[in-house]
């Protein structure tokens, strides 16, 4: 096992050090760059706001789903096909900790969409030039954007008692 957890150390590090420097070459280069991750923690906010200070366009899309054990089952499928386990706390935590902590950061970005991918894919809120809007009436927004985005939610209800 020992070999197991040095081999995977080295391999996180090689990739983060990868990483970086694409960062660091797309800034360099003005040229776009995307990338699909959690963003469950403080310095996995560093990336955009690196971009952000350099003057890019930052845009981002949230995929949201209604509770934990349906992210579970996403996993579980995925895993069934060849694709890598999570565990369930990993995913637990990347629920409830990607929302929160998009909830705080979310003003860094020039436009959002927010999707319920529980079932099919809904459109639930979106900004763009600094306006909100969602098409869903307050009673079919998900519960699990009212709940744990609560600025983004206050935001479009703001907006909706000013019109």
């Amino acid at each position: 096992m020992r070999v197991s957890k040095e081999a995977r150390k080295l391999a996180n590090e090689a990739l983060e050090e990868h990483f970086l420097q694409l960062v660091d070459d797309h800034i360099r280069n003005n040229k776009h760059f995307a990338y699909e991750g959690h963003f469950t923690g403080h310095g996995a906010w560093k990336t955009p706001q690196r971009f952000k200070d350099a003057g890019f366009i930052i845009n981002l899309i949230f995929c949201g789903l209604d509770h934990v054990p349906t992210s579970v089952k996403r996993v579980d499928m995925r895993v069934k096909k060849g694709g890598f386990h999570v565990s369930p706390l990993d995913i637990e935590n990347n629920f409830f900790g990607n929302m929160e902590i998009f909830n705080e950061y979310y003003p860094m970005f020039n436009t959002i969409e927010i999707l319920d991918t529980t079932a099919n894919i809904l459109p639930v809120f979106s900004i763009y030039d600094n306006e909100c809007y969602s098409p869903l009436s307050d009673e079919e927004l998900p519960e699990w954007f009212m709940k744990y985005m609560p600025n983004l939610y206050n935001q479009l209800l703001s907006t909706r008692n000013i019109k």
